[in-house]
């Protein structure tokens, strides 16, 4: 009688992809758009995780959006703030700003796990806009 066993491979796989990051997009306003004075709505997506309401987790596969008006986001590796005056986070694909100063505004997207810890390294958009 003759027995053929087949080997598999031994250890981790080594043609597996890492794990794909997310991507953020801010979809409105457009890179250098102008806008009348007046609360402005901000549209935008998030492709390779999905949108869940702040949870107090740190899922890779999970997170929702953080909005920096005018402010440099400063928050690697810790939660980012809430109740801070230009900064929204939001599970909304849609949100609007309250009524903006005329003038020349800069709104960067984070995306963030739901302990609103940022990913590392960031996961971002940025867009400058001028309001009339």
């Amino acid at each position: 009688m003759l027995l053929v066993l087949a080997a598999g491979r031994a250890g981790p796989r080594t043609d597996a992809q890492p794990p794909r990051r997310p991507t953020v997009r801010l979809l409105a306003p457009a890179e250098g758009a102008i806008l009348r004075r007046g609360p402005v709505r901000v549209v935008m997506r998030v492709a390779g995780a999905r949108l869940v309401p702040a949870d107090e987790t740190h899922d890779a596969a999970t997170g929702h959006f953080h909005l920096y008006l005018d402010k440099v986001p400063e928050h690697a590796g810790r939660p980012i703030p809430k109740g801070v005056d230009g900064i929204w986070h939001t599970a909304e694909t849609a949100f609007v700003m309250p009524d903006l100063s005329p003038g020349l505004h800069t709104l960067i997207l984070v995306w963030a796990h739901g302990d609103h810890v940022p990913y590392a390294p960031w996961v971002s958009d940025t867009v400058m806009f001028e309001v009339r």
